[in-house]
């Protein structure tokens, strides 16, 4: 179990960075804003992220949002 969670993060690293730059996004700016606008800007970066790789490289990722969403909610409960 643990080798294939090994395996899945070693081939998808763009997922892990998506979970871990929301969740450090949203950690960040409720040091110093209420709990609903660190989550929306941290919706808005995943978002923004998206709408970037979709003009510039390699397009839309549906994966990418949950990820960031994801992110988003352990964020709120860790």
């Amino acid at each position: 179990m643990i080798q294939q969670f090994y395996s899945y993060v070693l081939t998808h690293k763009d997922k892990l960075l998506h979970f871990l730059c929301s969740f450090f996004i949203l950690h960040f700016f409720n040091a110093f804003l209420p709990l609903i606008f660190a989550i929306l800007i941290s919706v808005v970066f995943g978002i923004g992220k998206e709408i970037w790789d979709e003009k510039k490289h390699s397009g839309w990722d549906w994966y990418d949002l949950l990820a960031d969403t994801l992110g988003i909610i352990f964020a709120i409960f860790f």
